[in-house]
C-alpha cells in the first residue's frame, strides 16, 4: 500500500465503553481525511443494521455477525472513495450497528453502494442521509473519545 492510500484510511481507534450491562465498540477515526476539498463532503450517510441484542455483549449473534462482515467487505470501496464518501467510524451495540460515512454526492454515493452490493442478498438496512456541513455528528464522537482520555489527532 503507497503512503497516499494509508493516508486517506487515517488514524482509527478501538473504543469499548461499558454501562452496566450495556456495551458499545466501536472504531473510530480521529482525523478528518486530507481531501483539498473536504468541506464537500457535507453529508453525512448513516446506515444501519438492528439485530437482536445479546445480554453481556456489544456483538451480534454469529450467523448476524458473518453477514455483516461480508456486508462490510463489500462496500470497502466507499471507506475512503476520493471524489466520493469516507468512513468514519463504524460503532456496534445496543442491537443496533452502525456505518458513518460523509459524502459529497448522495446520489454517487448511492450508485456505487448499489453497485457494489450487486449479486448480494438484500441486507436489513435503514440509510439515513443528514446534512452535517460542520461534521457535527463525527465531532461529537470524537471529543467523546478525547474527554474520555484519548489522545487529539
Amino acid at each position: 500500500m503507497d503512503d497516499d492510500t494509508q493516508h486517506n484510511r487515517g488514524q482509527w481507534v478501538y473504543v469499548n465503553a461499558k454501562n452496566g450491562a450495556d456495551q458499545l465498540v466501536m472504531r473510530l477515526r480521529i482525523d478528518r481525511p486530507p481531501d483539498d476539498d473536504i468541506d464537500s463532503y457535507s453529508t453525512a450517510v448513516v446506515i444501519k443494521w438492528e439485530y437482536p441484542s445479546q445480554l453481556g455483549t456489544a456483538s451480534p449473534p454469529a450467523d448476524v455477525l458473518q453477514q455483516m462482515e461480508v456486508f462490510g467487505e463489500a462496500v470497502v470501496g466507499l471507506a475512503w472513495a476520493t471524489g466520493c464518501s469516507y468512513l468514519m467510524n463504524i460503532a456496534t451495540g445496543l442491537g443496533t450497528r452502525e456505518w458513518c460515512y460523509y459524502t459529497r454526492d448522495r446520489a454517487e454515493f448511492m450508485r456505487r453502494f448499489n453497485a457494489l452490493l450487486v449479486g448480494h442478498n438484500r441486507y436489513p438496512l435503514r440509510i439515513e442521509f443528514l446534512d452535517d456541513p460542520q461534521w457535527k455528528l463525527w465531532l461529537n464522537l470524537r471529543y467523546a473519545y478525547e474527554r474520555a482520555g484519548g489522545a487529539s489527532a
